[in-house]
């Protein structure tokens, strides 16, 4: 975990071996890389968290996420409804 959060704040998540399919030799020439935010990496370790079966673990690293992650990314708006799901549920009022 240390090492990712780490890799992020470096962004140095650059994807090593990129796809050039389909590109001509002059865009072969360019450096393809994807970087990773530090938010990006705190949605992953908690949806890593949860696949473990580790909500307590998930929380902050979801609400983290939120906070670092831009708010137009998938990885914001996965942590919003991860955190909604994870909200305690409200058990209904019986009228009488």
């Amino acid at each position: 975990m240390d090492g990712l959060l780490r890799a992020a704040k470096q962004d140095d998540l650059t994807d090593k071996n990129p796809c050039n399919c389909d590109e001509s030799s002059a865009d072969l020439k360019k450096k393809v890389s994807f970087h990773i935010s530090e938010g990006s990496a705190y949605f992953y370790l908690g949806e890593d968290a949860l696949l473990r079966g580790n909500r307590q673990e998930a929380r902050p690293l979801f609400e983290r996420a939120l906070v670092m992650a831009a708010r137009n990314s998938e990885e914001y708006h996965g942590s919003v409804v991860e955190l909604s799901r994870m909200a305690p549920r409200k058990s209904p009022v019986s009228k009488r």
